[in-house]
This record gives structure tokens, sequence and C-alpha cells, in this order.
């Protein structure tokens, strides 16, 4: 299976119109507004950081995973202690911290990991995966989306898989307490780019991946042939969701920093 180009994470805030414009103050993430006409009321506020996408959205779409867990998203900052002191300024809190990293949260008790990176823009760099069997896991993931196989440079319990602007991490953990506090789980599911789904699909099934039935909401999941539907959604072995987003190659990159273009 070829590289597969990353999209977003699809993240669930009841309360999200308040979460959004917290994090675009306090925090290094941008909300920016889906200005195309395809998008006018489309319900999710987006977030950008660096090239990618983090989709805010009030519901919960996939089911709770098994063996598996997201556990955070990766930032990279250009000046950890600046970006901690604006956080912790607008209510979120610390959770541990050393040289180059940071374990934080939002108000909403959202978990992400800032990582000091060198001069430039605030970035999403990674996201954390929690996994009973992380080397399989991997491995699934680049068997069948891709990826590079990488040493994770900040942490060696932790194993990485690059894609073209954000790695997937992997460590060992038991994955089943995440989020039982808030009462909803705050990392919904993972995005990635493809320009022809149905054959992605496809070929994803032919390979032994599970698309879940009620995953569309009454729509075919996957698509059929020839029926225009755009997304598709799938679980790895551990039952992380992920979406599947079919864009022309021509709007890619327009895509990827979360605008439109006629």
């Amino acid at each position: 299976m070829g590289l597969k180009l990353w999209h977003h994470v699809h993240v669930v805030n009841p309360e999200w119109h308040d979460a959004a414009p917290w994090w675009a103050e306090h925090a290094p993430l941008d909300c920016v507004a889906w200005d195309h006409p395809a998008h006018q009321g489309y319900k999710s506020e987006i977030l950008r950081s660096g090239p990618n996408l983090v989709l805010m959205m009030a519901a919960q779409h996939a089911d709770a995973p098994e063996t598996a867990a997201i556990e955070s998203l990766g930032v990279a900052v250009p000046d950890l202690a600046e970006a901690l002191d604006s956080l912790t300024r607008g209510g979120g809190k610390v959770q541990s911290c050393d040289e180059v990293s940071a374990q934080v949260t939002d108000p909403w008790g959202m978990r992400l990991e800032f990582l000091q990176s060198g001069p430039g823009d605030s970035a999403l760099s990674h996201v954390n995966i929690l996994a009973e069997d992380p080397s399989m896991l991997r491995d699934w993931y680049q068997r069948h989306l891709g990826g590079e196989p990488r040493a994770c440079e900040f942490d060696a319990s932790r194993t990485a898989l690059a894609y073209d602007t954000c790695e997937l991490l992997f460590r060992q953990a038991h994955a089943a307490t995440l989020d039982q506090g808030a009462g909803y789980r705050h990392y919904d599911h993972l995005g990635w780019f493809v320009e022809d789904i149905h054959g992605t699909c496809a070929e994803l099934m032919a390979g032994g991946v599970e698309f879940p039935e009620h995953a569309s909401r009454g729509a075919a999941n996957p698509p059929k042939p020839g029926d225009g539907r755009m997304i598709a959604f799938a679980r790895d072995p551990g039952g992380i969701w992920f979406e599947l987003v079919n864009v022309i190659p021509e709007n890619a990159h327009r895509a990827k920093i979360g605008r439109w273009e006629d």
C-alpha cells in the first residue's frame, strides 16, 4: 500500500464553540473558517496547526477502541516556556514537563504534548497512540496506509511512523481508562487523503481491513463504485477508527491548509 497523505484528527468537545477560540487565543492552534460554499453549515470548528487540521465537533462518531487509543496530539513549538505560559494563563494545566517536552491539558481535559522545536511557527507534529501491542499496530498502519518507520527522537520508549506532515508515535500501555472522567472521548478518529476512494477501499478490504457498516449514518460504508461519496471510515486492529477523504490531486495542497478554492 502506498503512502497516504495526512489529513486530520477529529476531536470531541460538547463546548466546541467555546473551545475552538480558546485554542486560537491561548495555544498554538489557529481557528480558521471554511469559506467554500460546499462547507457552509459544516458542523465542526476547524483548527489548523502548520499544514495539519484538527476538526472539533460536539458529536462522538467512532466506537470506543478496545486495545488501543489516541492519547494526545503533539505540537512542536519554537518556545516551550512561552507556550506553557500562554496555556496556563488561559486556564490550561501542565501535567509534567522537562527540557524538551511538556504534557498539558486544556480547560476541558483534552491532553496535548508540547515539544520544543527549532525556530519557526508552531505545528502539529505527531499523534500519540497507546496500544497493548504497539509494534503490531505500527506494522499494521505501515502495511495498509504507508508511512516510514523511525525511532522517536526524544523518547526511546516510543516508536514512530512518519507520514508527509505528521508522525504516529506508539507506546505500550493499557488504554481503557482514557477520558473516563470527561464522559466522552476527546479523540475520536484519524484521517488521511486518498485520490481514489473506491480503489483504496477495495484494496483495504482485500487486505482484511474492517469498514463498520454503521459508520456513515445510513450511507454505504465503504462507498459503492459510482455513488459519488467522498469519505469512508475503517478501523485498525485496536479499534481506532480512521477516515479516508477523497481529494482530487490538483486540490490537495489547498486542502492541506484547510481552505478550498474554485
